[in-house]
């Protein structure tokens, strides 16, 4: 049901801390997948977890964020595709199953769902969750220009304009 993304570079003890905390919360982590995208020259980043299914898109290093992105959702199958970074630690017990409660809310897939990061709360969109159907419609999770901030607004804006 569920694929993160995730742009990781040489932060392995961040990254096994964050797949800890998914895979310790998630109700289904059997449903979780995590894609790692990761540089060609960083092997210390191509980890595995035993709770969760872990992929890795590699690449040459130096990719913008919207590119490294871009290349994680070409590698996901999963049916709802969120941006996150090696450093959360998910702390909401089942919040896949709450994820899935809040979407089926709404009438088709073209909804978008965020976290309470604690910290900006529901004022900002941080770490959009959102269906598959909506990339596969744009093209794309961003443009390749985003070179590391922003594309959660990006993604916000969009939605935004939809709903005007």
């Amino acid at each position: 049901f569920f694929s993160l993304i995730v742009p990781t570079r040489k932060r392995p003890e961040k990254l096994a801390r964050f797949l800890d905390s998914v895979a310790r919360t998630a109700a289904h982590p059997e449903r979780v997948e995590v894609v790692l995208v990761i540089d060609d020259d960083d092997r210390a980043s191509c980890v595995s977890h035993p709770r969760l299914n872990v992929k890795h898109a590699v690449g040459a290093p130096g990719r913008t964020m919207g590119a490294l992105n871009n290349a994680g959702f070409a590698s996901t199958t999963g049916d709802w595709v969120m941006l996150l970074n090696d450093d959360v630690i998910v702390r909401t017990p089942n919040w896949d199953a709450i994820a899935l409660k809040c979407a089926a809310k709404f009438p088709d897939p073209f909804v978008l769902l965020h976290v309470n990061d604690t910290l900006i709360r529901h004022h900002f969109c941080v770490f959009p969750l959102v269906h598959r159907a909506f990339y596969e419609l744009c093209g794309e999770v961003c443009p390749v220009a985003y070179r590391r901030y922003r594309i959660d607004d990006h993604i916000e804006d969009v939605f935004n304009l939809l709903t005007v």
